[in-house]
């Protein structure tokens, strides 16, 4: 197989079994027309591996900063089925379990510091949010620009952004909101079929009432519980605490011979959890929003079943978005 490839596209290189990969680099005169040879045996996958500690000198760094290989391919991961309500951690593992046919899914993405909860708190207001992948500002801002809506901006300074208390005094209108967990997991389903629900603590039972319903409308219908986890620095993800425990809320409130071992997991935590709103507070995550200044964000998250909202993932033209659901309230 050949490929033509920009240099920076190289860790974008999909895997390969029983072929010969030929890349050809695009980009500076000096990549031009070089080859990269290698050879994908059965069960086995073209990797590109950072190299630490690579000599430093002038031409050294570029030569031995990454180098590519093999390496055994996993085997296809079961996706929980038959459990009709399973759980993974974020955005590939939530297209992991939908699979190539999202419609009969109905995915809540649980992002509970603080995306989710921002969404609920705004669309309880009547808010329409556009979730949007984090790595494009400019993008975001012309996406504001272009529908008149606001743009949530880095916390601080009293303006809108993802800080559920900036959201409290809204009263309609639209607003663009990026994250690099929650809102970039939503975006990404978008374009799957499936239902996409935002699902926190602060309307966990109103979510498993939908979750519910939606489960009783068809025997095919299946529901995917997706905590959004944070971010290392190095852009790798972290699970945390108060998604896990989110997830669980409301798997708990759903039978539990519809759940995955690992939604049932979930549901056991939440309910060996004593004081949630306490555990929360002292995650990593807890801790870093309240040293940084911004408890109430914690404390409005972790508010139990404080609306009945739900909302839901819906395109009218201008774009996915959540708005209220009128038919799960």
């Amino acid at each position: 197989m050949d490929l033509a490839l920009d240099a920076p596209e190289l860790h974008e290189l999909p895997s390969f079994c029983n072929d010969r990969l030929h890349v050809t680099l695009r980009g500076s005169p000096k990549l031009r027309n070089h080859q990269l040879h290698l050879v994908a045996e059965p069960d086995r996958e073209v990797v590109k591996e950072s190299v630490h500690g690579a000599p430093v000198g002038f031409g050294a760094r570029r030569r031995q900063a990454a180098r590519w290989h093999t390496r055994p391919v996993i085997a296809t991961l079961p996706d929980q089925r038959p459990a009709r309500v399973r759980l993974e951690w974020g955005l590939t593992g939530a297209l992991h379990l939908l699979g190539p046919d999202g419609s009969a899914s109905l995915v809540v993405v649980v992002d509970v510091l603080s995306f989710s909860t921002a969404v609920t708190v705004a669309c309880d207001q009547g808010v329409v949010v556009h979730p949007y992948p984090h790595r494009d500002p400019a993008a975001a801002d012309a996406l504001a620009a272009r529908l008149g809506a606001s743009l949530a901006q880095p916390r601080g300074d009293g303006r809108l952004s993802l800080s559920p208390a900036s959201l409290l005094d809204l009263r309609g209108g639209r607003l663009v909101l990026p994250s690099p967990n929650g809102a970039t997991i939503a975006h990404g389903l978008a374009s799957t079929g499936a239902t996409v629900v935002a699902g926190c603590l602060r309307n966990a039972t109103a979510v498993a009432r939908s979750a519910a319903e939606h489960l009783a409308e068809d025997p095919q219908h299946d529901v995917v519980l997706v905590p959004a986890g944070e971010r290392w620095p190095d852009g790798s993800l972290r699970p945390c605490l108060e998604d896990l425990l989110g997830a669980g809320a409301i798997a708990a409130a759903l039978r539990d011979d519809h759940l995955s071992v690992e939604a049932r997991a979930a549901a056991q935590l939440w309910r060996a959890t004593l004081d949630p709103p306490a555990t929360i507070q002292e995650s990593t995550s807890g801790r870093e929003l309240t040293a940084s200044g911004w408890s109430d964000d914690v404390t409005i998250a972790v508010d139990l079943d404080a609306t009945d909202t739900v909302a839901r993932l819906l395109d009218d033209g201008t774009g996915p978005a959540f708005r209220a659901d009128r038919r799960f309230r």
